[in-house]
C-alpha cells in the first residue's frame, strides 16, 4: 500500500509465475488451482478485496497446464504458458481474453510461452519454441505479433527466453 506490505487475501495454493494490471485488477497466473477460497484454473484477478476467476481459466490434457506471462495489449489481456485450453476454447499456449470471455489468440502458435512485452506496438513472446509461424517461417524462441499473424522475431535466439521487457531509449540532442 505503498508503506507496509499486506496479503491479498490467502494467495494462491501453489506457484504464482507472472503477474500484470489489467482493468484496474492484479492478474496472476502460474500453477496454482486456487485463489483465496475460490477455485481456479491456473490464473486469477485481484478486484483490491476478492480473488475471481476468469472463466473457467486454463486446462490442458493433463494437470500441468501453467500460465507463465500476462500482458494487456489492445484492451484485451494477453496470456501465454503451457495450455491447450483457455475458457473452454482451444488455445495452443496463447489465448485472450476481453474482460468477459476467453478466444483463441489467432495468428499461429507457439509452443512452451514463458515471457511476453509490448515492444514499439507489437507483442513479443518468448520461450521455448522452434516451429513455423502463420507466415510459414520458422521462429526460433521469440516471435512478435503485428496485429495479424505471428511472425519471428529478428533471427531468433540459441536458447530460451525466459524474460522480456519493452523500452525506449532516451532521445537526446536530437538523435
Amino acid at each position: 500500500n505503498g508503506v507496509n506490505w499486506e496479503s491479498l487475501g490467502s494467495g494462491a495454493s501453489d506457484s504464482i509465475l507472472g503477474l500484470t494490471v489489467y482493468n484496474g485488477e492484479l492478474i496472476a497466473g502460474g500453477y496454482f488451482t486456487s485463489a483465496g477460497s475460490v477455485p481456479v484454473n491456473k490464473i486469477a484477478r485481484w478486484n483490491g478485496s476478492i480473488w475471481q476467476t476468469l472463466a473457467s481459466g486454463v486446462t490442458a490434457f493433463d494437470s500441468f497446464a501453467q500460465v507463465h506471462a500476462l500482458t494487456p495489449l489492445n484492451g484485451e489481456l494477453i496470456a501465454g504458458g503451457l495450455f491447450a485450453n483457455a475458457g473452454g476454447q482451444t488455445a495452443s499456449n496463447l489465448a485472450r481474453w476481453n474482460g468477459g470471455a476467453w478466444s483463441k489468440f489467432g495468428g499461429g502458435t507457439v509452443d512452451h510461452v514463458f515471457a511476453m512485452t509490448n515492444f514499439r506496438s507489437r507483442l513479443v513472446g518468448g520461450g521455448t519454441f522452434l516451429q513455423s509461424t502463420a507466415v510459414n517461417t520458422q521462429a526460433q524462441n521469440i516471435v512478435g505479433f503485428d496485429g495479424a499473424e505471428l511472425r519471428p522475431f529478428g533471427s531468433g535466439m540459441n536458447d530460451a527466453v525466459i524474460a522480456l521487457e519493452g523500452f525506449q531509449y532516451p532521445v537526446t540532442n536530437g538523435l
